[in-house]
């Protein structure tokens, strides 16, 4: 049994997520990052003004308002009330929903759907990527951020015996190259895969420069679901 820096057994996952964003909240973590500006600006470069891009997960809404500020039609999942409260912009397009369960009915097909940090609080997200692929307008693609386990610097702590800093918050952990098989099982091909890092090395190796990886996927030629999406404008990832 792994045990936590004063002796106690680490625990994963999250059951009050009302809990998890006062303390967010309290913490300062709820503020714009680097990470969430690279994310609106990767979807922006891939769907136009007036295009629906579902966020799921929303989270803060700092993603969400973003881009709603730059004319997509937005639309949201979020578990949380909390996270609720701390809305003060038009969060009408937003619905409570356990993504555990798949994905709310909108009556729309998106161009787009976010899901940045939010696979690995699921239980089953294989689940959640067969959802997605429904929901994916045709040339429609997903938008993920996952977390890198295999970041180089905490490769370096397991060598000295240390535990990486790695959210308790995470129900399930994959490696970038489980992640895309996983995705690759789901019918999602990989348009690419990028960091928020302005870094050589993160920009060159993502994968093992990066504490985070946004990945861009689309269902794969001939699987159910909508059709090939073009790859990302030139640039558009790396404002």
């Amino acid at each position: 049994m792994v045990k936590g820096p004063a002796g106690a057994a680490r625990s994963f996952g999250v059951t009050d997520y009302d809990t998890y964003w006062v303390k967010r909240r309290s913490a300062g973590t709820d503020r714009l990052t680097r990470l969430q500006r690279f994310l609106a600006d990767v979807v922006a470069g891939l769907v136009p003004p007036g295009g629906k891009v579902l966020d799921c997960g929303v989270g803060p809404g700092n993603v969400y308002r973003l881009l709603a500020e730059a004319g997509r039609r937005m639309y949201g999942v979020e578990i949380s009330d909390e996270a609720f409260s701390l809305y003060d912009f038009d969060a009408s397009g937003i619905v409570k929903y356990d993504l555990n369960e798949g994905l709310p009915n909108f009556g729309e097909r998106f161009d787009a759907i976010i899901a940045a940090h939010i696979i690995h609080h699921l239980e089953a997200p294989e689940r959640y990527l067969d959802a997605v692929k429904r929901a994916l307008a045709p040339g429609g693609v997903l938008v993920a951020a996952i977390p890198n386990i295999t970041y180089y610097r905490y490769r370096l702590g397991f060598l000295a015996g240390k535990f990486p800093p790695i959210s308790l918050a995470h129900r399930n952990f994959q490696t970038p190259l489980e992640f895309e098989a996983m995705a690759a099982a789901s019918g999602l091909d990989v348009v690419s895969r990028a960091s928020a890092k302005r870094t050589l090395g993160g920009r060159l190796f993502p994968t093992f420069f990066s504490q985070d990886i946004v990945y861009v996927l689309r269902p794969a030629s001939g699987s159910a679901g909508c059709a090939a999406a073009s790859s990302p404008r030139p640039g558009a990832a790396g404002r």
